[in-house]
């Protein structure tokens, strides 16, 4: 009972959701007939997912290899392994981080200079 309930909830939600949206009047209403892909767009969407989304799979695969390596020098081998592998998992969210605050304090800083300007 408790594995078909999350989708049974699911169901219920994407069904409200569906009836809401073709049944809209206003700017929400979702026309079928209107739905069409924009061919342009799809290409240049492809042009960044499909590189984007061969490096994941290329760099899974790697780790599974390396994995498998570390793997068969034995238990004592495994933690040491694992602490540099948790290493490059957080530098580069802190890069990304780091990149965040700085975009967001630059046009901060540059909406209040401008706005100080105006005056």
């Amino acid at each position: 009972p408790k594995i078909k309930e999350p989708k049974i909830k699911l169901s219920l939600t994407w069904g409200t959701l569906q009836y809401f949206l073709l049944t809209e009047e206003d700017e929400f209403r979702l026309d079928l007939r209107k739905l069409k892909l924009n061919p342009d767009y799809m290409i240049s969407v492809m042009k960044i997912g499909f590189p984007a989304g061969l490096q994941g799979v290329v760099f899974s695969l790697s780790n599974v290899v390396i994995q498998t390596a570390v793997n068969s020098f034995g238990s004592d081998c495994i933690p040491f392994f694992r602490t540099p592998q948790m290493l490059l998992l957080v530098y580069p969210i802190t890069w990304i981080l780091t990149g965040i605050v700085m975009n967001t304090a630059y046009f901060r800083v540059r909406k209040t200079v401008f706005a100080r300007m105006a005056r």
